[in-house]
């Protein structure tokens, strides 16, 4: 079901963002201002949820650079973009 709602999102409206301090990194789809919760998938990533209207509204990437990019290197052009 949600790899259909990723499918149909639009990157023009995707925001991505980094915050150093607690080492996240946060893409979301429909921009700023969604009201999301964050459900694991797995250690250090989670999905951000709109239940409201059933949708993916973005992932959630907590220890970004101290474990995420050590696993999966190609994700640290991300960080560039935020």
């Amino acid at each position: 079901r949600y790899r259909e709602a990723v499918k149909a999102l639009d990157p023009a409206t995707s925001v991505v963002v980094y915050d150093g301090d607690s080492d996240t990194l946060m893409i979301r789809f429909v921009g700023r201002g969604v009201a999301a919760t964050s459900v694991e998938i797995v250690d250090d990533v989670m999905l951000r949820l709109d239940r409201t209207n059933d949708r993916v509204v973005g992932i959630h990437l907590e220890h970004f650079l101290s474990r995420v990019v050590r696993v999966h290197p190609q994700f640290l052009d991300l960080r560039d973009i935020a």
